[in-house]
């Protein structure tokens, strides 16, 4: 009988991937196109889902995080935005988080992500 392996990445691992993406552009202003160009292929959050229990406060855009905890103890993330590159921003954290349990996303420093 053959198993299946799946293989998870881990935070790190997707840390990386940004890191190189990212290092791929030398103007800072492709990285931005990059992180509208996210935002914009963004699936986003239903409108029912953007309401006062999702938004984030004090953000000059509107910007909305879902999170829903699924049986097998990891998280589901969802984000949104009305801005392009606010919206780019959240997709890389809801690619970073999403399908991760509280431990991994509690693992996570904010200064990881900022120097990738």
């Amino acid at each position: 009988m053959d198993s299946l392996i799946v293989t998870m990445s881990t935070i790190q691992n997707q840390l990386s991937e940004f890191k190189d993406l990212f290092l791929l552009f030398e103007d800072p202003m492709d990285k931005f196109a990059q992180i509208i160009d996210m935002g914009k292929n963004s699936k986003g959050l239903d409108e029912l889902d953007k309401n006062e229990s999702t938004k984030i406060s004090g953000c000059t855009s509107q910007a909305w995080v879902k999170c829903t905890q699924n049986n097998n103890n990891t998280f589901s993330i969802c984000t949104d935005s009305d801005a392009f590159i606010v919206k780019g921003l959240l997709n890389i954290l809801e690619k970073l988080l999403d399908g991760r349990t509280s431990k991994e996303i509690l693992s996570v420093n904010s200064i990881d992500i900022l120097e990738n």
